[in-house]
């Protein structure tokens, strides 16, 4: 198991500190696990697969592979429960704009605006963009499929 949270680990680009950190363990803990001299306890499993929701709990535990049908299920499953959220939202935002009397897309329109100008007149740093954490686009997806795209301008 320990060569799997190194992998995961590994994956995640994280130093064996962040990565103790983000899943809430004592820096100490993982360093034992890593090195083998504990086995981690049903709690770090737990505190491991809560941080990586998409980690398969029988590959961490196990070492079992996802194969074929059960795979292509679980990607389904994912893809199904993905939609029937965007669904009931779309629901639920066409069900506010109509009680708004179509307000509401002129009211989020506004509040892209204001955010806009906010991130225009923000500077960047260059940490940010090193990164990869500046700001690309924000996009607006409407319940009619439409969807409205705003860029800032980065100074």
């Amino acid at each position: 198991m320990k060569d799997r949270i190194k992998k995961v680990m590994d994956e995640s680009g994280l130093s064996a500190s962040k990565f103790a950190d983000k899943i809430g363990v004592p820096r100490s803990g993982l360093s034992h696990v890593l090195s083998g001299r504990n086995k981690p306890s049903l709690d770090y499993v737990i505190k491991l697969l809560n941080t990586f929701p998409n980690l398969d709990p029988n590959w961490l535990i196990k070492g079992q592979e996802v194969e074929g049908d059960e795979l292509q299920n679980r990607i389904q499953n994912e893809l199904t429960e993905s939609s029937n959220q965007s669904v009931e939202i779309n629901n639920s935002l066409a069900s506010v704009n109509k009680k708004m009397g179509g307000q509401a897309d002129k009211l989020v329109e506004q509040i892209a605006k204001v955010s806009i100008e906010e991130i225009e007149n923000r500077p960047v740093q260059n940490t940010e963009i090193v990164k990869g954490n500046a700001l690309e686009r924000i996009v607006y997806f409407y319940s009619d499929g439409s969807f409205k795209e705003y860029f800032p301008i980065v100074k």
